[in-house]
């Protein structure tokens, strides 16, 4: 099975972080771009789930959390509207020393390397939408 590793270093604490990732109107906001119309639910509990849909390019993705540890830890599945297979994401916060946060995803599970490098790109592009969203951000 093949998997990814990446990670990005954003100005926020891992609180701010967890926010991006477990409130839907923040989630939806910079995981796909603006044009995609994105809404998403979101049940942050262990066995709950989530899911994000665009309501412009017609694709969505959902899964269901085995396991948060706020503010540093949240993994769950990731499966892609009408595709059979169930891949596995961890999002893990670290602090840095500059007092901001290092977020690491890993994806596992696909079946073959194309389409986890496919998913490489779009955990990049994605990621970089994080990182401007706190770099945007007015200071609290």
């Amino acid at each position: 099975m093949a998997e990814l590793e990446t990670s990005v270093i954003v100005d926020a604490t891992a609180g701010e972080v967890w926010e991006a990732f477990t409130d839907p109107h923040v989630f939806a906001a910079w995981l796909w771009p603006a044009s995609f119309g994105t809404v998403a639910e979101i049940d942050a509990e262990t066995g709950g789930s989530w899911s994000a849909r665009s309501t412009s390019v017609g694709i969505g993705v959902s899964g269901v959390y085995s396991e948060l540890e706020e503010p540093r830890v949240l993994r769950s599945t990731w499966v892609w509207d009408g595709e059979p297979e169930v891949t596995q994401v961890s999002v893990e916060a670290s602090a840095e020393s500059s007092g901001a946060t290092r977020v690491t995803i890993t994806h596992v599970g696909f079946s073959d390397d194309e389409t986890r490098d496919d998913h490489v790109q779009g955990w990049d592009d994605c990621l970089s939408r994080l990182v401007d969203r706190f770099e945007t951000a007015e200071p609290a």
